[in-house]
């Protein structure tokens, strides 16, 4: 039977709280109309405490290219990824040698070879870990990740499976 050892996470070096965020939003919201209302009750009213980034908030808000935002997401993905997989390992007590396949899941960024592939290396997994990398699913990404690890470990009951999924959202928003 499928089980799942350990969960972490590494969310990005920037936190941000409601308070900090909104001067940002309302300078960007200028001459809006009523969408800079609407936009900023929404924020208010979904109770998040706190955002996290994986870069600094004027960076946020920033214009860049698609080319720009993506080369950040390549570096802070493989980075953020790696640490957040070293840590679920750790906690389970399983080496990464162990991984018989990689799952990774992320639609805010693009990467050919994707965050799975630069994981075998940089945790030291097997060179013959098998890879599915899962893009542009959205919300839905991670629990077809946790299908897909399912039904592998259905079909290789003694295997070992490691499901990573990365979002970077703060490097897709488009000011």
């Amino acid at each position: 039977m499928a089980t799942v050892l350990s969960t972490a996470k590494r969310l990005g070096d920037y936190r941000y709280t409601q308070e900090e965020t909104e001067p940002w939003l309302r300078r960007w919201l200028e001459g809006r109309g009523e969408a800079r209302g609407r936009v900023l009750q929404m924020c208010r009213n979904s109770q998040v405490g706190a955002r996290a980034s994986a870069v600094p908030i004027e960076e946020v808000f920033r214009e860049r290219s698609f080319e720009e935002k993506n080369n950040i997401y390549k570096e802070k993905a493989v980075e953020l990824a790696g640490e957040a997989a070293r840590r679920a390992l750790e906690k389970a007590g399983v080496s990464p040698g162990e991984i018989d396949l990689i799952i990774s899941v992320s639609c805010t960024g693009f990467m050919i070879p994707s965050v799975d592939a630069h994981l075998i290396n940089r945790l030291g997994m097997r060179p013959d870990t098998k890879r599915l990398p899962m893009t542009e699913m959205g919300c839905a990404a991670g629990a077809t990740a946790l299908a897909r690890a399912w039904e592998y470990l259905r079909a290789f009951p003694e295997h070992k499976v490691l499901v990573v999924s990365v979002e970077l959202a703060t490097l897709t928003f488009q000011p």
